[in-house]
């Protein structure tokens, strides 16, 4: 019985520390369009909460977003806000991802309150 005991404790003592290591937190690069400059994408998760910052830049323009969503498993969706973006351009949409077994790269679809949608691609850098 105290050998039971004890396993159950290291097993509690060792999760948290299981699913930071499997965080997205970080700098990733979008790298499925090749016209984007300076892609970057400053991800945050907090167990399942997902936060996302982007900057990239679109023909000499400075385009903005952020968007909230959840993880789970290795399925990342967020609705994403434009905060600035070119005259003409959808302000709303959400991204669908999917982790990477290796969790160094993420991929799935972007779509937009017009049902416009694209490949997406993100590669950790850090």
């Amino acid at each position: 019985m105290r050998v039971a005991s004890g396993l159950v404790l290291v097993i509690v003592l060792l999760a948290p520390e299981a699913l930071a290591d499997d965080s997205i937190s970080g700098l990733w690069k979008e790298t499925s369009t090749p016209g984007h400059k300076s892609s970057f994408v400053v991800f945050s998760q907090d167990g399942e909460q997902v936060v996302a910052s982007c900057y990239w830049e679109h023909e000499g323009r400075s385009i903005v977003w952020h968007g909230i969503g959840t993880r789970k498993g290795r399925r990342i969706a967020y609705r994403v806000t434009h905060t600035r973006y070119p005259q003409g351009w959808v302000r709303l949409g959400e991204h669908r991802l999917t982790l990477s077994e290796d969790g160094k790269t993420m991929t799935g679809r972007w779509t937009n309150s017009r049902q416009e949608s694209g490949l997406l691609v993100f590669v950790r850098k850090k």
